[in-house]
């Protein structure tokens, strides 16, 4: 097993990631603006890891926590292309949920997963259910509800198993000013 640490990027070293990687290993639609990252950070309700092996950066996990509910949203979670497909990704992800769960006692660690109901055609739908494949051989567990964030539609899962339902609700209340939380966030049942 790869021997993966993880730091807390400051907001430099956050920004740098955002504008090298993330620009390229998220769809834009889904990218929040780095301002808004940043507003979080100054408000210390988001932590922004870097992924580390032997002191090279290999991925990284950017998370909004929220107190009252005891729970962290995994808002962006990559690997480096060059450090893909060696089981990094399965280390990283456990590693991050013992972090926030074991280490700094929060109740769950919630992720969000494009729903492959919605896929834009064959080759994203094998994208969106091979992301799923991984996050359920990685201990997540799919919730029974569905969102509609901005017009983008996931699949939610948690990190042990629990209802996510009104954590998420909760992440989402800090995390989106109240018009958008009120006209842009959809739940669905089921």
């Amino acid at each position: 097993m790869s021997n993966l640490t993880l730091t807390v990027l400051k907001e430099t070293e956050a920004e740098n990631v955002y504008n090298t990687y993330m620009k390229t290993d998220f769809p834009k639609d889904e990218l929040k603006p780095f301002e808004m990252i940043k507003n979080h950070m100054l408000n210390g309700i988001y932590i922004c890891l870097g992924i580390f092996e032997s002191n090279t950066l290999i991925g990284y996990a950017f998370c909004l926590t929220d107190s009252d509910s005891s729970a962290v949203l995994l808002d962006y979670f990559a690997i480096l292309k060059e450090y893909r497909g060696s089981k990094n990704g399965s280390s990283a992800l456990k590693k991050i949920c013992r972090y926030f769960t074991e280490e700094l006692s929060f109740a769950a660690l919630i992720l969000e997963s494009e729903n492959p109901d919605f896929s834009k055609n064959e080759q994203d739908k094998k994208t969106r259910n091979r992301r799923i494949s991984f996050y359920e051989k990685n201990d997540m567990h799919r919730q029974s509800f569905t969102t509609d964030l901005f017009g983008v539609k996931y699949c939610i899962f948690s990190y042990p198993k629990t209802d996510a339902k009104s954590a998420l609700i909760s992440i989402y209340k800090k995390m989106l000013p109240k018009k958008h939380f009120e006209s842009r966030l959809r739940i669905y049942e089921g």
